[in-house]
C-alpha cells in the first residue's frame, strides 16, 4: 500500500527542521528523510524531452508514471504509513504534487516574522563570517558591508527569504490557500500543544502526545540555498526564542514589519 504523503514547504529559519523533529516522534510519521526528491523529479521532466526515443514516440502517461514512482519510491524504505517531504520549492509546484498524489495536497507551511528571520540570518552570518565566506557574500561584496545591505540581498526574489515569500504568495494567488496550513514559529515554540493539535486536525490524523522537552535532531543538512552552516540546528528542548530583530538589525528592522501574506484572512 502506498504511503500518505504530505509536504512541508515554507520560509527559511521558520522552524521547518524543528517541526520535522517534533513530528518524527509520532511512530506513524516519517519526517526525517532529507528533501531532494522534488529536485530529482524536476531534473527528470527537464531531461525527458531531450531523449531521442521520447522525441519520436512521446509518452506523457509514461513520464507521469515514472514521476509518481520516484515520489512514492523515495519513501519505500520507511515502514511508517505517513511521510512528509520537505522542500521550499513544493509551494511553487503544487500542480505537480496534486497530479502525482491524485488528490488535494496538504502542506504545512512554517512561517515567522520576517524581521526575526532576517535577524537569524544575520546572526548566522556573523557566526560563520570569520572562517566561511558565503556565496552571496562573494557575489554581493558591497551590499554585505552593512546590515541593511545584507538584508536587502537575502530578500531579493532569487535568494532564500525573498524567493520563499514569493512562492507562498504565488501559491495563494493560484488558488491553493485551502491546501496550506501556516505553522507560526512563534506559536510552535510558545504554544506547542495547541499548534500541534491544529496540525493534526488539518492532516486528519489522530492526536499524539509529543515530548517537547526531549527533541532529537532528525534533519542533518546544510542547505546550499541558504549557504549558512548550522542553519538547521535545533535545541534538545523547546523554548520560546527571544525577539532579537530590533537588537540585531537596528533601524533596518522597521522596514520589514508585517502584515505578511499569511496574516491575511482566507
Amino acid at each position: 500500500m502506498e504511503k500518505t504523503i504530505h509536504l512541508i514547504s515554507g520560509m527559511p529559519q521558520a522552524g521547518g527542521s524543528l517541526l520535522s523533529s517534533i513530528l518524527s516522534q509520532n511512530p506513524r510519521f516519517e519526517a526525517a528523510m532529507p528533501g531532494g526528491v522534488l529536485d530529482a523529479i524536476y531534473i527528470l521532466t527537464k531531461a525527458w524531452p531531450q531523449i531521442p526515443e521520447f522525441q519520436t514516440a512521446p509518452n506523457e502517461a509514461g513520464k507521469i508514471a515514472v514521476m509518481h514512482a520516484m515520489l512514492h519510491g523515495y519513501f519505500a524504505s520507511s515502514h511508517r504509513p505517513v511521510a512528509f517531504d520537505r522542500s521550499r520549492s513544493w509551494v511553487a509546484h503544487l500542480e505537480t504534487a496534486e497530479l502525482l498524489l491524485q488528490r488535494k495536497v496538504k502542506v504545512l507551511v512554517p512561517v515567522r516574522d520576517i524581521r526575526e528571520i532576517l535577524a537569524s540570518f544575520e546572526l548566522l552570518w556573523r557566526q560563520n563570517g570569520a572562517v566561511h565566506q558565503s556565496r552571496l557574500d562573494q557575489k554581493h561584496y558591497i551590499e554585505f558591508q552593512s546590515v541593511e545591505g545584507r538584508c536587502s540581498v537575502w530578500l531579493r526574489p532569487e535568494n532564500a527569504v525573498g524567493l520563499a515569500y514569493s512562492r507562498i504568495e504565488d501559491a495563494i494567488q493560484r488558488g491553493f490557500r485551502d491546501r496550506l496550513h501556516f505553522v507560526s514559529y512563534e506559536a510552535l515554540t510558545s504554544r506547542p500543544k495547541e499548534t500541534l493539535a491544529a496540525i493534526y486536525s488539518f492532516l486528519g490524523e489522530p492526536a499524539f502526545s509529543h515530548d517537547f522537552g526531549n527533541l532529537r535532531q532528525v534533519v542533518e543538512e546544510d542547505d546550499p540555498i541558504d549557504d549558512m552552516p548550522g542553519a538547521h540546528r535545533i535545541r534538545p528542548q523547546l523554548v520560546s526564542p527571544m525577539n532579537r530583530a530590533a537588537e540585531v538589525l537596528g533601524a533596518a528592522a522597521d522596514r520589514y514589519k508585517g502584515p505578511y501574506v499569511w496574516d491575511l484572512r482566507k
